[in-house]
């Protein structure tokens, strides 16, 4: 039902195959032999998931801003911390221009 909502709100994607991998996993295969290979055009790609520098830029900017190096279990319920993680997620949408996908 998600993929559904997905597809029916023009959001990133597009279309929805299922493919039926019983066979392929019977015989041993697992996440490998369900690698999916696209070639893509970049001219049909939605700029907003193509990056370039100055987007990883940003991207490391944020991530060396708001990372924390340890996190403790009495930490989880630090409002503190959810905040600023609230806030990194969204400095990360405004940097990779993602609000709309909200």
């Amino acid at each position: 039902s998600w993929l559904g909502m997905m597809i029916a709100s023009n959001g990133p994607i597009r279309r929805c195959e299922v493919v039926d991998v019983r066979e392929s996993m019977a015989n041993g295969g697992g996440p490998a032999c369900l690698r999916l290979r696209v070639v893509a055009d970049p001219e049909t790609i939605d700029p907003r998931f193509l990056v370039d520098e100055p987007t990883l830029d940003k991207v490391e900017g944020i991530v060396g801003h708001y990372w924390v190096e340890t996190i403790f279990s009495d930490d989880h319920s630090s409002p503190t911390l959810w905040k600023m993680a609230e806030k990194a997620r969204q400095e990360l949408l405004d940097a990779l221009l993602l609000n709309a996908l909200l």
